[in-house]
């Protein structure tokens, strides 16, 4: 597994810039391939093979789930044709399977006033971050003391090495500043949220303990969850689908779209605006 080819495919994605978190998945995702072919070197696999690795993972995960590991396998021997690594793509007539459209599922202001009430300092102000800032797990385990800018006028924070590795910067509201400002040894500098060893938590750290808070005080929801309630407050404040894509730090104004829903209330009061033909009078 740990190939010429693969470390060099490793390196070109270093040098694009692309998120660290983008290539540990794609890594990951390379090595659970290489696993199911018995550990065969990648360049080796062969088309039959991938399409039987693409048949098992249909019996085992969800479409959004085989979608993303179809995906990871087909950019990598794309990049190994087009490095002349190959004679052939062996991926290029696999099919990415279609993910349904999602529809936003932001959680309820009441389920989160519960998990927010309850929560330790440190998973507070991650549920904070999320519903209020829209900050995924990945931008919360990077978050870092230099850039969170609280004195500054408005106070802001910079979110760095974020999913797809793009950078943007969230203002902060009076409510999460406040938050901030009552986080105990909150530090100026470096990782805001360490683990027991002292090092920078990982994102599946923050999913994992926020979820498990999440069920303990009786929520459904998941972490996620409270980004997507971060996009819709957003969209129905503000109603502009463009602001609300650089909160969300979406490359596409398509993706916000999925977050952003449209509450019940505004739907309503758009059909209700429709003009009408004078309502007749009952015989």
């Amino acid at each position: 597994m740990n190939s010429e080819a693969f470390r060099a495919h490793i390196r070109w994605m270093r040098l694009r810039g692309l998120a660290g978190t983008t290539i540990t998945q794609r890594a990951a995702v390379m090595r659970r391939l290489a696993a199911y072919c018995d550990g065969k070197p990648l360049l080796d696999i062969t088309e039959t093979e991938l399409i039987e690795w693409a048949d098992d993972l249909a019996t085992r995960v969800a479409v959004s789930s085989r979608a993303f590991y179809v995906s990871n396998v087909r950019e990598f021997y794309r990049w190994c044709y087009a490095e002349h690594r190959i004679a052939a793509d062996p991926a290029a007539n696999l099919p990415v399977p279609r993910v349904p459209a999602r529809q936003p599922r932001p959680i309820d202001e009441d389920s989160l006033e519960v998990a927010i009430s309850y929560a330790s300092p440190r998973i507070r102000l991650w549920l904070v971050l999320a519903a209020f800032c829209g900050l995924r797990a990945c931008d919360v385990a990077h978050l870092r003391g230099e850039n969170i800018r609280l004195a500054d006028d408005p106070p802001y924070i910079l979110v760095t090495e974020s999913k797809g590795g793009k950078e943007r910067i969230v203002p902060l509201n009076d409510y999460v500043v406040a938050e901030f400002r009552r986080y105990p040894n909150l530090p100026a500098r470096g990782p805001v949220f360490r683990n027991a060893g002292g090092q920078r938590i990982s994102e599946n750290a923050v999913s994992v303990i926020a979820n498990r808070h999440l069920r303990d005080v009786g929520v459904q929801d998941v972490f996620h969850q409270l980004r997507h309630r971060f996009g819709t407050q957003v969209q129905r404040a503000y109603r502009d689908l463009r602001v609300t894509q650089e909160l969300l730090g979406h490359s596409n104004v398509a993706t916000t779209a999925l977050y952003a829903g449209v509450a019940d209330l505004d739907k309503y009061r758009a059909v209700t605006a429709l003009p009408t033909p004078p309502q007749q009078t009952a015989l």
